[in-house]
């Protein structure tokens, strides 16, 4: 477990569900960080987990560099899918994870939005390549959730220079068209 730390408070991580005590399957492993949502306190982050040094090293991990935007959740599935990797879970809050108006997973840039979504289809090949193809369609449902913090950003681009595509497309009725389509499919 972890406190989520703001400017204002500080927060207990609380699971919805409950984690049972001892060893946690591989594959529970591989899903709990997917149902954040009833997991929270255990989540798909490093930094709230500790792992055996010689695993990583055995297997040659190491943080995606060209990845700004969750790089330890790769990190994380690929270091539980060595095999290498037992998990035991205590709801004790040991860590104080503070969320900072300025940190990446609150950042605007799409550039920093879009490496979430290679995550996900990464995690989601992985968990297919090693047989947990059965549980892969959690992945796609973050990145479903990933791709509509992006289309909201996008809407609002759209939206803030609508006038200047207009402009810029009047002897091109039919894109402007298109682009009223594609604002009216997100009302």
């Amino acid at each position: 477990g972890y406190f989520k730390d703001t400017d204002t408070e500080t927060i207990p991580a609380k699971n919805r569900e409950q984690i049972p005590g001892g060893a946690i399957a591989t594959k529970n492993m591989l899903l709990y960080p997917l149902q954040r949502d009833y997991y929270m306190g255990f989540c798909g982050y490093v930094w709230n987990k500790l792992y055996s040094a010689d695993t990583v090293r055995a297997n040659r991990l190491r943080f995606d560099e060209k990845i700004k935007y969750g790089m330890d959740i790769l990190f994380y599935y690929t270091l539980v899918l060595s095999g290498k990797c037992t998990g035991v879970y205590t709801d004790k809050p040991l860590y104080h994870y503070l969320q900072r108006d300025a940190a990446i997973s609150k950042s605007k840039e799409l550039s920093v939005k879009a490496d979430i979504l290679i995550v996900y289809k990464k995690v989601e090949e992985l968990l297919n390549e090693n047989g947990y193809s059965s549980i892969s369609y959690w992945a796609r449902g973050f990145y479903c959730h990933h791709a509509s913090v992006i289309a909201e950003i996008v809407r609002k681009e759209i939206k803030s220079h609508l006038d200047d595509y207009a402009e810029t497309n009047k002897e091109f009725p039919e894109k402007f068209e298109r682009m009223r389509e594609v604002l009216n499919g997100w009302a």
